[in-house]
């Protein structure tokens, strides 16, 4: 692996690895070992998340200013990654986005969530890519935000709190 960072796991329990030293995303079947390219040709992958119906993989480009959404079908197989938002998109240049993009959350309506490394903001983006607002604006006394995840509503783990790590 080159410069593993992501990790995310679908319904089936195979683990989805960004790799961002190398532009790929790998699979894991975590039973067996085995493991292949889900998809490559990515600027530096970072933060994934899957859509709420498991139906395409988000991608966040470290750097890159890409957030890209990967297609999956119903066998768990990748179509081709497109490109979901960019910096250079007019609702994201509202907003300030740089494209340190760490971080995903999919929340139960489809909205994307995604930390910006370089101006500590938690965005929010509807499931169309049309519409980006600032969730969270968490600059000091945050200083990186590399991570975050819904509650489960199990444990004390609130469902509707978007639980994000300094």
């Amino acid at each position: 692996l080159q410069y593993p960072n992501g990790i995310e796991v679908d319904l089936d329990g195979f683990a989805y690895v960004s790799q961002q030293g190398s532009g790929v995303v790998t699979k894991v079947d975590p039973y067996s070992g085995e493991s292949w390219i889900f998809a490559q040709g990515l600027s530096s992958p970072n933060g994934l998340t899957f859509a709420q119906d498991y139906r395409a993989l988000y991608v966040g480009s470290f750097g890159g200013g890409i957030i890209y959404r990967i297609p999956v079908d119903a066998a768990g197989n990748a179509g081709q990654p497109e490109t979901f938002v960019t910096t250079s998109d007019q609702a994201a240049i509202d907003v300030g986005m740089t494209g340190a993009f760490d971080g995903m959350g999919v929340d139960c309506c489809g909205n994307v969530y995604v930390c910006d490394y370089g101006i500590i903001n938690v965005y929010r983006i509807s499931p169309d890519g049309q519409t980006i607002e600032i969730a969270a604006d968490l600059s000091p006394p945050s200083s990186w935000i590399p991570n975050m995840q819904w509650g489960s509503g199990l444990g004390g783990w609130d469902d509707h709190t978007l639980y994000v790590i300094d």
